[in-house]
């Protein structure tokens, strides 16, 4: 069938309902939160999360006065470790060389993604994912449990690249902040309960789907 993500949307939307995501209470923890759950569970990420919270350090001025070594012990639950402080401080660095953060997260900031894109460990979801829900801009961030659903709807293939993939969304969905970021989450919801690697295609409300699961 041809591609169609707004009758997908509506469908996810019918089953699950509003997901309220980015689950966070400010947008810095938004931000951080983005660079510790690349590669590792948001279970995980939460944990970390508290525990940089605990410690005072969901602030960028603050994680760039820590050592290393202390945000490596904070921030472990989430994995990669050493690499994602490195990363933390990069964006804090760049947060940073502003005033306040309202100066650059904000929802009329164009430059904003391609500025993120420049910070070391900053990818298209990452920065995606804070001009969404970070800045309240219209963009749709494409992960991992996206390009499963797409391709076992065979509406892309396997080389399909990330910016066709948004570019696919974009052309049908409406260019609203909260309905982008709104089927990113439903996605992400029906990738953990029916969409999974090994899929569980009892129940699941994507009923046109082509994939045949394995007995």
């Amino acid at each position: 069938m041809n591609p169609d993500p707004f009758q997908l949307y509506q469908h996810l939307y019918d089953r699950y309902g509003p997901q309220h995501w980015w689950p966070a209470r400010t947008q810095v923890e938004m931000m951080i939160g983005a660079v510790l759950v690349q590669n590792t569970a948001w279970t995980q990420t939460t944990k970390a999360l508290r525990q940089l919270e605990d410690q005072g350090l969901l602030d960028f001025r603050a994680i760039l006065d820590t050592p290393d070594e202390r945000l490596w012990d904070i921030i472990r639950p989430a994995g990669y470790f050493r690499v994602k402080t490195k990363r933390l401080k990069a964006l804090a660095a760049f947060m940073a060389s502003f005033d306040t953060l309202e100066s650059c997260i904000h929802p009329d900031n164009q430059h904003l993604r391609q500025e993120l894109l420049t910070i070391y460990g900053i990818g298209k979801e990452t920065a995606d994912s804070i001009v969404c829900y970070a800045a309240q801009q219209p963009i749709f961030v494409v992960d991992a449990y996206t390009k499963r659903l797409f391709l076992r709807l065979d509406w892309i293939h396997a080389k399909t690249d990330y910016d066709a993939m948004q570019a696919l969304v974009h052309a049908s969905l409406p260019k609203n902040t909260d309905t982008l970021g709104e089927f990113h989450a439903l996605i992400v919801r029906h990738a953990k309960e029916h969409c999974l690697k090994r899929p569980r295609c009892q129940g699941c409300p994507v009923t046109y789907c082509s994939w045949v699961a394995s007995p």
